[in-house]
């Protein structure tokens, strides 16, 4: 099973930066099982930072779009981020048709 590297590298973000990455998955719900290990981090580290209140608010404080499915939009995202890194043959230009 191959690893995810941001997963891997949980534990040395700032405290800030990972409950930057649960606010995104709230809002637009991009990469669950790196939200879930963020939380899982800033949940055992012993530092000052209130990541809940922070998450609370900024997760509040974020447009809500009317009239838009957010799951679809992403889903469509993600599907067009994958379709990206396909690499499909491009026709040349420059030779000649030889009919």
């Amino acid at each position: 099973m191959k690893k995810n590297n941001l997963i891997d590298e949980v534990k040395d973000a700032d405290s800030k930066v990972l409950a930057a990455h649960v606010v995104v998955y709230r809002t637009l719900g991009i990469n669950k099982e790196l939200a879930k290990a963020c939380m899982r981090e800033l949940s055992s580290r012993k530092d000052d930072f209130d990541h809940e209140t922070f998450i609370e608010e900024k997760t509040a404080a974020m447009p809500k779009p009317k009239n838009m499915d957010l799951v679809k939009v992403t889903k469509d995202i993600q599907n067009q981020v994958r379709n990206l890194n396909v690499r499909k043959p491009v026709k040349d230009v420059n030779t000649k048709n030889s009919s």
